[in-house]
């Protein structure tokens, strides 16, 4: 997929959305503080200004047609986030264990689950070196020495 192609797409999605009114524009940029803050030299009063059901409908319109564009604008838009899989390759080979190849392609929860796993089958592995030192006799108590031996 090319550059241009997306950026006709592109063009054409934005050229669809339908324009805002100027009345309608104007409420929207105006803040209620701004309101009162223009209209309280005028009067004491303070008035509410509430749109009419047409202006609405038309508001809704042109959210759901901007996010609709948004929606093709990101799908045309290169993956910025690209994984090389080298690098992948590479921390899976030395890092696996922990699973950082895990984090680096997005799997968060496999990550931590590798990461939970490594941690209880490092400790078997472990366990199982600790135990052959035992029986050969190269892993001793910290104050000495065996009191009785194999």
């Amino acid at each position: 997929m090319t550059a241009a192609p997306a950026t006709e797409e592109l063009t054409a999605s934005v050229a669809e959305v339908p324009a805002v009114t100027p009345v309608a524009a104007a409420k929207a940029t105006h803040t209620y503080a701004a309101y009162t803050k223009k209209h309280s030299a005028s009067t004491t009063t303070t008035k509410t200004v509430t749109p009419t059901a047409s202006e609405v409908k038309e508001a809704k319109a042109t959210i759901k047609a901007m996010h609709k564009a948004s929606k093709k604008a990101r799908a045309a838009a290169p993956n910025d986030e690209g994984k090389s899989q080298i690098v992948a390759a590479l921390l899976c080979f030395f890092l696996g264990g922990l699973g950082v190849h895990d984090f680096y392609l997005g799997y968060i929860g496999k990550g931590i689950l590798q990461i939970f796993l490594s941690i209880i089958l490092i400790g078997f592995i472990l366990v199982i070196i600790d135990l052959v030192r035992i029986l050969t006799g190269s892993l001793k108590p910290k104050n000495g020495d065996y009191t009785k031996k194999i």
